[in-house]
Protein backbone atom coordinates (compact mmCIF):
# COMPACT_ATOMS: atom_id res chain seq x y z
CA UNK A 1 0.00 0.00 0.00
CA UNK A 2 1.55 3.33 -1.05
CA UNK A 3 1.45 6.70 0.70
CA UNK A 4 -1.62 7.97 -1.12
CA UNK A 5 -3.56 4.78 -0.38
CA UNK A 6 -2.79 5.04 3.35
CA UNK A 7 -3.76 8.71 3.39
CA UNK A 8 -7.04 7.92 1.61
CA UNK A 9 -7.69 5.08 4.05
CA UNK A 10 -7.04 7.41 6.99
CA UNK A 11 -9.45 9.98 5.57
CA UNK A 12 -12.24 7.44 5.08
CA UNK A 13 -11.71 5.44 8.29
CA UNK A 14 -13.87 5.74 11.38
CA UNK A 15 -12.76 8.42 13.88
CA UNK A 16 -11.42 6.50 16.88
CA UNK A 17 -10.42 7.74 20.30
CA UNK A 18 -6.81 7.17 21.31
CA UNK A 19 -7.39 3.94 23.27
CA UNK A 20 -9.52 2.40 20.49
CA UNK A 21 -6.97 3.44 17.86
CA UNK A 22 -4.14 1.55 19.52
CA UNK A 23 -6.38 -1.36 20.49
CA UNK A 24 -7.24 -2.03 16.84
CA UNK A 25 -3.56 -1.88 15.83
CA UNK A 26 -4.18 0.79 13.18
CA UNK A 27 -0.62 2.15 13.17
CA UNK A 28 1.53 1.15 10.15
CA UNK A 29 3.95 -1.68 10.87
CA UNK A 30 7.36 -0.71 12.24
CA UNK A 31 10.02 -2.73 10.44
CA UNK A 32 13.31 -3.95 11.90
CA UNK A 33 16.33 -2.53 10.08
CA UNK A 34 18.48 -5.49 11.11
CA UNK A 35 15.88 -7.91 9.74
CA UNK A 36 15.74 -5.91 6.50
CA UNK A 37 19.51 -5.99 6.07
CA UNK A 38 19.43 -9.70 6.87
CA UNK A 39 16.91 -10.26 4.07
CA UNK A 40 18.98 -8.27 1.55
CA UNK A 41 22.18 -10.13 2.42
CA UNK A 42 20.59 -13.56 2.81
CA UNK A 43 22.30 -14.13 6.16
CA UNK A 44 21.10 -14.73 9.70
CA UNK A 45 20.35 -11.62 11.77
CA UNK A 46 23.10 -12.47 14.25
CA UNK A 47 25.62 -12.36 11.38
CA UNK A 48 24.49 -9.01 9.96
CA UNK A 49 26.89 -6.80 11.91
CA UNK A 50 30.00 -8.73 10.96
CA UNK A 51 29.04 -8.96 7.29
CA UNK A 52 28.21 -5.26 7.09
CA UNK A 53 31.49 -4.23 8.69
CA UNK A 54 33.28 -6.22 6.00
CA UNK A 55 31.18 -4.68 3.21
CA UNK A 56 31.92 -1.16 4.44
CA UNK A 57 35.63 -1.94 4.20
CA UNK A 58 35.35 -3.60 0.78
CA UNK A 59 32.89 -1.27 -0.95
CA UNK A 60 33.27 2.06 0.87
CA UNK A 61 36.87 1.65 2.06
CA UNK A 62 36.05 2.90 5.55
CA UNK A 63 34.79 1.67 8.89
CA UNK A 64 31.11 1.50 9.71
CA UNK A 65 30.09 4.59 11.78
CA UNK A 66 29.15 3.98 15.39
CA UNK A 67 25.60 5.23 14.83
CA UNK A 68 25.02 2.61 12.10
CA UNK A 69 26.44 -0.10 14.37
CA UNK A 70 23.85 0.91 16.97
CA UNK A 71 21.06 0.83 14.37
CA UNK A 72 21.98 -2.75 13.51
CA UNK A 73 21.96 -3.60 17.21
CA UNK A 74 18.38 -2.37 17.52
CA UNK A 75 18.36 1.40 18.13
CA UNK A 76 15.97 3.58 16.13
CA UNK A 77 17.54 4.67 12.80
CA UNK A 78 17.64 8.44 12.35
CA UNK A 79 18.11 10.81 9.42
CA UNK A 80 20.33 13.21 11.35
CA UNK A 81 23.20 12.50 8.95
CA UNK A 82 21.73 11.28 5.68
CA UNK A 83 25.18 10.25 4.44
CA UNK A 84 24.97 7.36 6.93
CA UNK A 85 21.60 6.25 5.52
CA UNK A 86 22.76 6.39 1.92
CA UNK A 87 26.11 4.75 2.73
CA UNK A 88 24.31 1.79 4.25
CA UNK A 89 22.36 1.33 1.01
CA UNK A 90 25.57 1.76 -1.00
CA UNK A 91 27.37 -0.85 1.10
CA UNK A 92 24.46 -3.24 0.54
CA UNK A 93 24.84 -2.79 -3.20
CA UNK A 94 21.28 -1.55 -3.65
CA UNK A 95 20.17 -0.01 -6.94
CA UNK A 96 18.51 3.40 -7.28
CA UNK A 97 15.01 1.92 -7.12
CA UNK A 98 15.93 -0.50 -4.32
CA UNK A 99 17.32 2.41 -2.28
CA UNK A 100 14.00 4.26 -2.56
CA UNK A 101 12.13 1.19 -1.31
CA UNK A 102 14.65 0.60 1.49
CA UNK A 103 14.34 4.19 2.76
CA UNK A 104 10.56 3.99 2.85
CA UNK A 105 10.49 0.61 4.57
CA UNK A 106 13.26 0.98 7.15
CA UNK A 107 13.96 4.70 7.54
CA UNK A 108 10.27 5.72 7.21
CA UNK A 109 11.19 8.46 4.77
CA UNK A 110 11.18 9.21 1.07
CA UNK A 111 14.73 8.79 -0.18
CA UNK A 112 15.61 11.85 -2.20
CA UNK A 113 15.07 15.58 -1.70
CA UNK A 114 16.92 16.65 -4.84
CA UNK A 115 17.49 20.23 -3.72
CA UNK A 116 19.77 18.88 -0.98
CA UNK A 117 23.17 18.30 -2.59
CA UNK A 118 23.80 15.14 -0.53
CA UNK A 119 20.64 13.49 -1.82
CA UNK A 120 21.32 14.65 -5.37
CA UNK A 121 24.84 13.19 -5.35
CA UNK A 122 23.67 9.76 -4.20
CA UNK A 123 20.73 9.78 -6.63
CA UNK A 124 23.02 10.55 -9.59
CA UNK A 125 25.63 8.01 -8.47
CA UNK A 126 23.08 5.23 -8.02
CA UNK A 127 21.23 6.05 -11.22
CA UNK A 128 24.48 6.03 -13.24
CA UNK A 129 26.16 3.14 -11.41
CA UNK A 130 29.08 5.21 -10.06
CA UNK A 131 31.49 3.88 -7.48
CA UNK A 132 31.84 5.25 -3.97
CA UNK A 133 34.98 7.23 -4.85
CA UNK A 134 32.82 9.39 -7.13
CA UNK A 135 30.38 10.02 -4.26
CA UNK A 136 33.18 11.08 -1.91
CA UNK A 137 34.72 13.39 -4.52
CA UNK A 138 31.38 15.11 -5.22
CA UNK A 139 30.50 15.53 -1.56
CA UNK A 140 33.93 16.96 -0.74
CA UNK A 141 33.74 19.35 -3.69
CA UNK A 142 30.33 20.69 -2.67
CA UNK A 143 31.35 21.01 0.98
CA UNK A 144 34.23 23.31 0.01
CA UNK A 145 31.92 25.63 -1.93
CA UNK A 146 30.98 28.94 -0.29
CA UNK A 147 27.47 29.17 1.15
CA UNK A 148 25.23 31.13 -1.20
CA UNK A 149 21.65 32.36 -1.34
CA UNK A 150 18.81 29.99 -2.05
CA UNK A 151 18.41 28.87 -5.63
CA UNK A 152 15.08 29.63 -7.30
CA UNK A 153 15.17 26.31 -9.13
CA UNK A 154 12.32 24.08 -7.99
CA UNK A 155 12.90 20.65 -6.50
CA UNK A 156 10.99 19.09 -9.41
CA UNK A 157 13.24 20.80 -11.97
CA UNK A 158 16.37 19.63 -10.16
CA UNK A 159 15.02 16.08 -9.96
CA UNK A 160 14.33 16.01 -13.69
CA UNK A 161 17.85 17.21 -14.49
CA UNK A 162 19.61 14.84 -12.08
CA UNK A 163 17.70 11.81 -13.35
CA UNK A 164 18.31 12.51 -17.04
CA UNK A 165 21.92 13.71 -16.80
CA UNK A 166 24.69 11.21 -17.64
CA UNK A 167 27.69 13.56 -17.91
CA UNK A 168 29.70 13.82 -14.68
CA UNK A 169 31.10 17.27 -15.43
CA UNK A 170 27.73 18.75 -16.31
CA UNK A 171 26.18 17.17 -13.21
CA UNK A 172 28.80 18.61 -10.82
CA UNK A 173 28.47 22.08 -12.38
CA UNK A 174 24.67 21.92 -12.10
CA UNK A 175 24.91 20.64 -8.53
CA UNK A 176 26.99 23.63 -7.42
CA UNK A 177 24.62 26.09 -9.06
CA UNK A 178 21.28 24.72 -7.95
CA UNK A 179 21.54 22.40 -4.92
CA UNK A 180 22.04 23.53 -1.35
CA UNK A 181 23.86 22.43 1.79
CA UNK A 182 22.33 20.91 4.89
CA UNK A 183 23.56 23.90 6.91
CA UNK A 184 21.68 26.37 4.71
CA UNK A 185 18.50 24.31 4.97
CA UNK A 186 18.90 24.10 8.76
CA UNK A 187 19.21 27.89 8.92
CA UNK A 188 15.93 28.23 7.02
CA UNK A 189 14.23 25.69 9.31
CA UNK A 190 15.41 27.59 12.39
CA UNK A 191 14.08 30.85 10.90
CA UNK A 192 10.69 29.22 10.27
CA UNK A 193 10.58 27.87 13.82
CA UNK A 194 11.61 31.22 15.32
CA UNK A 195 8.92 32.90 13.24
CA UNK A 196 6.26 30.65 14.75
CA UNK A 197 7.60 31.16 18.28
CA UNK A 198 7.53 34.94 17.84
CA UNK A 199 4.03 34.78 16.35
CA UNK A 200 2.58 32.81 19.26
CA UNK A 201 3.99 35.26 21.81
CA UNK A 202 4.37 33.02 24.87
CA UNK A 203 6.36 34.59 27.70
CA UNK A 204 8.58 31.52 28.29
CA UNK A 205 9.68 28.47 26.32
CA UNK A 206 8.14 26.31 29.08
CA UNK A 207 4.69 27.84 28.56
CA UNK A 208 5.03 27.44 24.78
CA UNK A 209 6.03 23.80 25.21
CA UNK A 210 3.00 23.19 27.42
CA UNK A 211 0.70 24.73 24.78
CA UNK A 212 2.28 22.64 22.01
CA UNK A 213 2.55 19.29 23.80
CA UNK A 214 -0.10 19.47 26.51
CA UNK A 215 2.20 19.04 29.49
CA UNK A 216 4.89 20.94 31.40
CA UNK A 217 8.21 19.26 30.62
CA UNK A 218 10.01 20.57 33.70
CA UNK A 219 7.30 19.32 36.07
CA UNK A 220 6.68 16.00 34.34
CA UNK A 221 10.10 14.97 32.99
CA UNK A 222 10.71 12.36 35.70
CA UNK A 223 7.31 10.77 35.09
CA UNK A 224 7.92 10.13 31.39
CA UNK A 225 7.42 6.47 30.62
CA UNK A 226 8.49 5.38 27.15
CA UNK A 227 7.36 1.78 27.68
CA UNK A 228 3.88 2.53 26.40
CA UNK A 229 1.85 2.18 23.24
CA UNK A 230 3.71 4.91 21.40
CA UNK A 231 6.43 3.66 19.04
CA UNK A 232 10.02 4.76 19.63
CA UNK A 233 9.93 6.50 16.26
CA UNK A 234 7.27 8.85 17.68
CA UNK A 235 8.81 9.73 21.05
CA UNK A 236 12.45 10.03 19.91
CA UNK A 237 13.71 13.60 19.35
CA UNK A 238 10.51 15.34 20.44
CA UNK A 239 11.12 18.98 21.43
CA UNK A 240 11.19 20.23 25.01
CA UNK A 241 11.51 23.78 26.32
CA UNK A 242 15.31 23.47 26.25
CA UNK A 243 15.13 22.49 22.58
CA UNK A 244 13.05 25.56 21.78
CA UNK A 245 15.49 27.80 23.62
CA UNK A 246 18.48 26.38 21.74
CA UNK A 247 16.77 26.92 18.38
CA UNK A 248 15.90 30.52 19.27
CA UNK A 249 19.56 31.10 20.12
CA UNK A 250 20.74 29.50 16.83
CA UNK A 251 22.39 26.55 18.53
CA UNK A 252 22.64 23.14 16.88
CA UNK A 253 19.72 20.71 16.89
CA UNK A 254 19.52 17.49 14.91
CA UNK A 255 17.60 16.89 11.68
CA UNK A 256 15.00 14.79 13.49
CA UNK A 257 14.43 17.36 16.25
CA UNK A 258 14.19 20.31 13.84
CA UNK A 259 11.77 18.43 11.58
CA UNK A 260 9.49 17.36 14.44
CA UNK A 261 9.60 20.79 16.07
CA UNK A 262 8.65 22.48 12.80
CA UNK A 263 5.81 20.00 12.25
CA UNK A 264 4.41 20.40 15.77
CA UNK A 265 4.55 24.20 15.57
CA UNK A 266 2.83 24.08 12.17
CA UNK A 267 0.20 21.69 13.56
CA UNK A 268 -0.46 23.99 16.51
CA UNK A 269 -0.69 27.05 14.26
CA UNK A 270 -3.09 25.32 11.86
CA UNK A 271 -5.39 23.79 14.49
CA UNK A 272 -5.23 26.07 17.54
CA UNK A 273 -8.50 27.81 16.64
CA UNK A 274 -10.27 24.44 16.42
CA UNK A 275 -9.05 23.29 19.84
CA UNK A 276 -12.17 24.41 21.72
CA UNK A 277 -15.18 23.85 19.47
CA UNK A 278 -13.91 21.18 17.09
CA UNK A 279 -15.16 20.85 13.51
CA UNK A 280 -18.79 21.04 12.50
CA UNK A 281 -18.81 17.96 10.27
CA UNK A 282 -16.59 15.22 8.87
CA UNK A 283 -16.32 16.88 5.46
CA UNK A 284 -14.79 19.98 7.06
CA UNK A 285 -12.45 17.75 9.08
CA UNK A 286 -11.20 15.90 5.99
CA UNK A 287 -10.74 19.10 3.99
CA UNK A 288 -8.69 20.60 6.80
CA UNK A 289 -6.63 17.42 7.04
CA UNK A 290 -5.78 17.58 3.33
CA UNK A 291 -5.01 21.31 3.52
CA UNK A 292 -2.71 20.72 6.48
CA UNK A 293 -0.99 17.82 4.69
CA UNK A 294 -0.27 19.89 1.59
CA UNK A 295 0.82 22.99 3.53
CA UNK A 296 3.10 20.92 5.78
CA UNK A 297 4.58 19.05 2.84
CA UNK A 298 5.56 22.27 1.11
CA UNK A 299 7.06 23.75 4.26
CA UNK A 300 9.16 20.64 4.89
CA UNK A 301 10.57 20.64 1.36
CA UNK A 302 11.42 24.35 1.56
CA UNK A 303 13.43 23.65 4.72
CA UNK A 304 15.33 20.70 3.26
CA UNK A 305 13.39 17.95 5.04
CA UNK A 306 11.74 15.00 3.39
CA UNK A 307 8.03 15.20 2.56
CA UNK A 308 5.42 13.93 4.95
CA UNK A 309 5.45 10.16 4.69
CA UNK A 310 2.40 8.39 6.03
CA UNK A 311 4.28 5.19 6.88
CA UNK A 312 6.49 7.19 9.26
CA UNK A 313 4.94 6.62 12.73
CA UNK A 314 5.33 10.28 13.76
CA UNK A 315 3.87 11.65 10.53
CA UNK A 316 1.03 9.14 10.63
CA UNK A 317 0.10 9.88 14.23
CA UNK A 318 0.11 13.63 13.60
CA UNK A 319 -2.29 13.09 10.69
CA UNK A 320 -4.36 10.75 12.87
CA UNK A 321 -4.74 13.65 15.32
CA UNK A 322 -5.73 15.94 12.44
CA UNK A 323 -8.47 13.42 11.55
CA UNK A 324 -10.29 14.07 14.84
CA UNK A 325 -12.92 16.51 16.03
CA UNK A 326 -10.39 18.36 18.18
CA UNK A 327 -6.88 17.75 16.77
CA UNK A 328 -4.88 19.48 19.52
CA UNK A 329 -6.79 17.68 22.26
CA UNK A 330 -6.13 14.35 20.54
CA UNK A 331 -2.41 15.19 20.27
CA UNK A 332 -2.38 15.96 24.00
CA UNK A 333 -4.03 12.59 24.64
CA UNK A 334 -1.24 10.88 22.72
CA UNK A 335 1.33 12.61 24.87
CA UNK A 336 -0.58 11.57 28.00
CA UNK A 337 0.30 7.98 27.10
CA UNK A 338 3.92 8.83 27.85
CA UNK A 339 3.03 9.13 31.55
CA UNK A 340 0.87 6.03 31.93
CA UNK A 341 2.17 2.97 33.77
Amino acid sequence: MDTRDILDELCTSECLDVESFFACDALPTVNSLRAGVSDVLGVLEEDVLGVMKRLYKERLHKSMPRSVVEWLKGSVPSLNNRVNNFDLCFALGLSFEETKVFFEKYFYSLAFNYKNYIDAVYAYALKNHKDYAFVEECLASCKMEEVRDFSDTSTVEIEEYVLQCTDDGLFVAYLKGHCLSRELFYARARDEIKGFISLFGFSTQASLHEALMGFNFQLNEKELNHRVFLPKEFVASLPNDGTLGRIVNDRYESYETLRKTLMILSFYDFYKDASQDGFEDEEEMIQNLMDFYEEMDQRLLECGFTSMYVKNPFDYLLLYCAKSESPLHTFYELNDLRFEE
